[in-house]
């Protein structure tokens, strides 16, 4: 007999509810190293990037002062100008909060430098230019002496150049002293030994010379005394 044949047939069915299945939340294997990623919630806020810090702006005269101070090293008065644009990069930057300040110090650094090595070389420079002036005034002086010393050597090896008279005058009178050695008896190659300057008397040039023939030495007085056509009169006296 079926069940359904005993209901009532005026009795009122009601709606039996419909169970509801509860979401179960996500089983984690603690053994597992991975982990399950849990999606948000929608109403959840969503972490914004970090804004990006503003950029500040780079002083173009630090730029300059830095490219100044690199041909600084080569030039001698662009250091002191490098100084002066560093410095006044260091004070607009500081004043602007803007950048460029390690090239500012760097430039002012380099300039301080080159301005120390110019004048090292400057002392090297001077140094070696006085060595060589005072070089060169030794050298004179050296070639002055040797020019000296050559005279009194020229002197010593001739005496007659201590005669004032002049080459061909010298000349005659060697002839005449000679004939005046041959006359006493004395032959052979006559040679000066000495020249000496007397005084002058009037207008007439007194000199003494000693010559030497055959080993015996002779003293002639001799005095020169100038014309009025240009020439010389002279008189050779054998001194006694």
């Amino acid at each position: 007999m079926n069940p359904q044949d005993n209901q009532d047939p005026n009795a009122t069915i009601e709606p039996q509810p419909t169970p509801t299945t509860q979401p179960q939340p996500a089983q984690v294997d603690p053994t597992s190293s991975v982990t399950q990623p849990v999606e948000p919630s929608p109403t959840q806020p969503q972490p914004q990037p970090a804004a990006a810090a503003p950029t500040a702006r780079r002083e173009t005269i630090a730029l300059v002062a830095l490219i100044m101070a690199i041909f600084s090293v080569f030039l001698p008065i662009l250091p002191l100008a490098t100084i002066i644009v560093a410095i006044v990069a260091l004070v607009k930057i500081n004043k602007n909060q803007s950048g460029g300040k390690g090239m500012a110090i760097a430039a002012l650094f380099i300039a301080i430098a080159a301005i120390l090595v110019q004048m090292v070389l400057f002392v090297i420079v001077v140094q070696t230019a006085a060595i060589d002036i005072q070089s060169r005034a030794q050298d004179t002086q050296q070639s002055s002496n040797n020019s000296s010393q050559n005279t009194s050597s020229s002197s010593q090896a001739n005496p007659i150049d201590n005669s004032g008279a002049s080459v061909t005058l010298r000349k005659d009178l060697l002839k005449a002293i000679y004939i005046k050695e041959v006359a006493s008896g004395r032959t052979g190659s006559i040679a000066v030994v000495s020249v000496t300057k007397l005084p002058k008397q009037g207008t007439t040039f007194v000199e003494q010379w000693v010559v030497e023939i055959g080993g015996v030495e002779t003293t002639y007085t001799i005095r020169i005394t100038p014309t009025s056509d240009g020439g010389s009169d002279y008189v050779v006296t054998e001194k006694t």
